[in-house]
């Protein structure tokens, strides 16, 4: 399943900076630091990782994990646009957490069962066709008017290890994405490889992503056998 946040009737975002700083485990910690802290009511500690107040755009993704079995997405929420990343990550840990919509809130019953993967982002580059872009290193947004309704832009994002995590071609890739984004049509209504024309409703655009990953028991262990409200 896909772990990344989309939203529709948008604009194309501002490109995030370059990362200032390499994604750590400790960034991964600190959002459970985050979480752990909601849970059990009280004051989420200051940061560990160093730049907290570097700006990045970035995203929070949590994952069940099941030994022998593959991580299942849980939440995935960010923002492409520039906040310190401490602030940011204090931000989405939560909004990712409980306000993905297409789950049900995590409890902190749930805290043990849980992965977490932070993302830092790199610019932005246009491609020069929907397909200009490579599978497991770059993640993709796209740009799209809907057929049906012109005025209406829809935008969908999905991060660098999403395709190749779900073993799908470009072309599926796209074809999930226009879905993601809220258009229910199919991809040649919107793009179509084979035609010669110059207009392209389809306007996809590339980034990289530094992650960082970390499991509960990682961040229990780095923080000494607490547990918090798990």
């Amino acid at each position: 399943m896909p772990s990344s946040s989309s939203s529709s009737s948008a604009t194309t975002p501002s490109p995030p900076s370059t990362p200032s700083s390499s994604a750590s485990k400790e960034h991964a910690f600190y959002c459970f630091d985050v979480l752990s802290s909601h849970f059990s009511r009280t004051p989420s500690p200051p940061p560990l990782f160093e730049n907290p107040l570097a700006e990045q755009a970035i995203f929070v993704t949590w994952e069940v994990l099941k030994e022998g079995k593959e991580p299942r997405l849980r939440g995935c929420i960010g923002n492409f646009a520039r906040s310190p990343v401490g602030e940011g990550l204090k931000e989405y840990a939560l909004i990712s957490a409980i306000r993905d919509t297409r789950f049900s809130p995590i409890k902190a019953k749930d805290l043990p069962t849980l992965g977490c993967g932070i993302s830092l982002l790199t610019p932005f580059e246009p491609c020069l066709d929907p397909l200009d872009w490579t599978i497991g290193t770059h993640g993709i947004y796209i740009t799209f008017h809907n057929p049906s309704q012109p005025n209406r832009t829809l935008t969908a994002t999905y991060l660098p290890q999403i395709a190749s995590e779900q073993g799908w071609s470009k072309i599926e890739t796209l074809k999930s994405a226009i879905h993601k984004a809220g258009f229910s049509g199919d991809l040649n209504e919107i793009w179509d490889a084979d035609a010669s024309s110059a207009v392209v409703n389809l306007k996809v655009q590339r980034y990289r992503s530094e992650k960082a990953v970390c499991s509960w028991e990682e961040w229990r262990v780095a923080r000494g056998g607490g547990g918090g409200a798990a």
